[in-house]
């Protein structure tokens, strides 16, 4: 009984999980999925701009992702980290320009 009771209890909660009720990424329409490649844009712009070495908490960076273009504001204390942003965001698969 308590094994019938524990694997009824698994499989209710395998159904229940949030992986069991999303959707795979070919059924995502296009603009969906296009929404999904620009979120993940900015993260990785966001990821590359925090790892630089000389970054620090007066320096402000800020960007704008549009499409392929990624626009870089903001202020650095030191003037190689402006360039070294600048060519930490160029590295990126998916961006053109900066």
């Amino acid at each position: 009984m308590r094994k019938e009771l524990r694997a009824l209890l698994t499989m209710a909660l395998l159904l229940a999980s949030p992986v069991a009720g999303r959707p795979n990424s070919a059924a995502l329409s296009p603009s969906a999925a296009n929404q999904k490649y620009v979120e993940k844009l900015y993260k990785e712009v966001r990821h590359q701009l925090v790892m630089l070495p000389w970054y620090s908490v007066f320096d402000n960076l800020a960007y704008k992702v549009e499409g392929d273009k990624v626009t870089l504001y903001g202020q650095v204390t030191r003037p190689s980290l402006k360039s070294d942003a600048e060519s930490a965001v160029k590295s990126i698969e998916g961006v053109a320009s900066v």
